[in-house]
Parts: structure tokens; C-alpha cells; sequence
């Protein structure tokens, strides 16, 4: 299973990428760091819930798509 912070990293990137922004327009855009945004983007840190909104309402979606996996379970089920 992956780690959250690729997951969340993995699919900010996808988004990005597939509305043809740049790294540098998307952190502008969302008021942060570019710097910060590469991290995520790796997977190094994952964004602090203000963050991933910000993010959110540029690159369309729900905070849930971001979050959650299909893998994951979600009733505590192993």
C-alpha cells in the first residue's frame, strides 16, 4: 500500500498536468510556495488541509478524491 503523501503528491500532479498548468502557475494561483508544491508533488510532505484546499479550488475535485483510495478500507477492516 502507498504511502499517503505519494497518493495525495501523485494526484495533484495528474491534476496539474492534465489543466496544463505549470507548477509555478498552480502555486501562484493557490497563494503558495512553488517550493512546496514540488515537495508534494514527490511525495516529501503532504499539505496541510488549508493547503490541499487552496489547491483544491483550482485543480477542480473534492477533497475526498485527493484522500481517499479505493484500497483503503474505510470501516477499519483489514
Amino acid at each position: 500500500m502507498a504511502d499517503i503523501s505519494d497518493d495525495v503528491g501523485t494526484r495533484i500532479r495528474a491534476r496539474r498536468e492534465a489543466l496544463g498548468l505549470t507548477k509555478g502557475q498552480l502555486a501562484r494561483l493557490a497563494g503558495v510556495n512553488e517550493s512546496q508544491l514540488r515537495q508534494w508533488e514527490r511525495g516529501d510532505h503532504v499539505p496541510t488541509a488549508k493547503n490541499l484546499l487552496r489547491l483544491i479550488e483550482h485543480l477542480g475535485g473534492s477533497l475526498d478524491e485527493y484522500l481517499l483510495d479505493a484500497d483503503w478500507p474505510l470501516d477499519g477492516d483489514t
